[in-house]
């Protein structure tokens, strides 16, 4: 079972040093830091939703400095095919300018 996590990182917080402590979390497949009402997306899988709670409240939410916020459960996934772009890695063209008025 997948799960994504939506995590706040308390005032004052390495981020950085969060994310790596989260990256070495059993069950945990990806963690990033996004802009938005988190500061951490993390994508976990578990046995079962149980398993899936126990990843996220015993070993997630027992790292200094973290407040989980929502878990959102997926139900159901389809895998697209990666895209076939031929864009540098560290083009600035991946991240498209966001500018608030």
């Amino acid at each position: 079972m997948k799960a994504y996590i939506e995590i706040h990182v308390e005032p004052g917080s390495d981020v950085e040093k969060i994310v790596e402590s989260i990256k070495r979390s059993d069950g945990v497949k990806e963690a990033c830091r996004v802009i938005g009402r988190a500061d951490i997306l993390v994508t976990v899988e578990g046995r079962d939703l149980k398993h899936v709670s126990d990843i996220a409240l015993q070993r997630i939410s027992s790292i200094r400095g973290v407040s989980i916020g929502h878990t959102l459960v997926c139900i159901d996934s389809e895998v697209l095919s990666e895209p076939t772009a031929d864009i540098p890695s560290n083009s600035s063209e991946q991240i498209p300018t966001i500018s608030f008025s």
